[in-house]
């Protein structure tokens, strides 16, 4: 098969294009030089750090069913990165929104471009930071010295993952009980005025959406919590997943699109999920995890 271009494509959110980013990245490494793009409406810096790829505007609605086509005129490979673009073909309807229904949807377009599939684990997102603005967050752990940081993603979901809940009255409890413990959120349009209160916009300070960057600074943080928003997607990453020391705590309806990675596969990061969404509850849980470490 002849291709003069692949074309990825998403109707999905900043959270999918994230979790297509390996498979984009080795699909474009085993067909080397052909010019590739990613259409989609996020930030053209989403994907920066692949440096080959064009970011452009999502403009072709009519092929969101489609896994894969090839365009016999163009000789244009068409790739629809969203897990949930078909529940019948792809795992997502059997496994739910996770590396593994990822992984079985792109199983059979791999086997499309007659291309080799690494193992899954080979998929877990890795993102090059040097490509992101990152220098005034490491400024700011230099610069704190505080015995703990949780990074807690407080924004709404957008697909109805968790129940959308303003997390403001247990977080103020948590950050009054641990005064030692820095406590970062990734949403300021409620803001709490408390000294160990920190948000990842006042941090990074950049422009153009900082996902990648809120990815970035969680490698820095002992805990993460959240409920599979953008944010929390971005901190799925090798480095925060292979890492023994980290605590994430998820509350979302179905375990695999909290977890999204097979935690029991890896030797990493341990995982505390939860579909309870009382706050109290809540509070609880991120509470007991910090007394066990502090």
């Amino acid at each position: 098969m002849l291709i003069n271009k692949i074309i990825f494509y998403t109707p999905g959110h900043n959270g999918d294009i994230h979790y297509s980013r390996e498979f984009v990245k080795d699909i474009i490494k085993k067909i080397p030089n052909i010019p590739a793009e990613y259409w989609c409406n996020s930030s053209k810096k989403i994907l920066k750090d692949i440096h080959s790829l064009k970011i452009k505007p999502f403009n072709l609605w009519g092929i969101c069913k489609n896994n894969f086509f090839y365009d016999l005129e163009t000789k244009t490979v068409y790739i629809n990165t969203w897990v949930g673009c078909d529940y019948s073909v792809n795992g997502e309807g059997k496994y739910g929104c996770c590396l593994k229904s990822n992984y079985f949807m792109y199983k059979q377009i791999f086997n499309f471009l007659n291309i080799k599939i690494e193992n899954e684990e080979y998929y877990i997102p890795s993102i090059d930071s040097s490509f992101y603005d990152t220098l005034k967050i490491d400024e700011f752990f230099k610069n704190n010295h505080y015995k703990f940081y949780c990074l807690i993603s407080n924004g709404n979901v957008l697909s109805g993952q968790a129940e959308n809940l303003n997390l403001n009255n247990f977080i103020k409890k948590l950050a009054l009980n641990f005064k030692n413990t820095c406590f970062i959120l990734t949403d300021s349009s409620d803001k709490i005025y408390f000294e160990n209160v920190f948000y990842t916009d006042d941090i990074i300070n950049t422009t153009d959406g900082d996902l990648n960057e809120i990815a970035h600074l969680s490698t820095k943080c002992n805990i993460i919590v959240g409920r599979a928003s953008g944010p929390f997607c971005f901190c799925h990453n090798k480095n925060n997943l292979y890492d023994k020391k980290k605590i994430f705590i998820v509350f979302t309806h179905a375990k695999p699109e909290g977890t999204w990675v097979d935690d029991t596969k890896i030797d990493g990061a341990k995982h505390i999920w939860s579909n309870n969404f009382d706050l109290d509850l809540m509070h609880d849980t991120i509470s007991n995890e910090i007394k066990n470490i502090l």
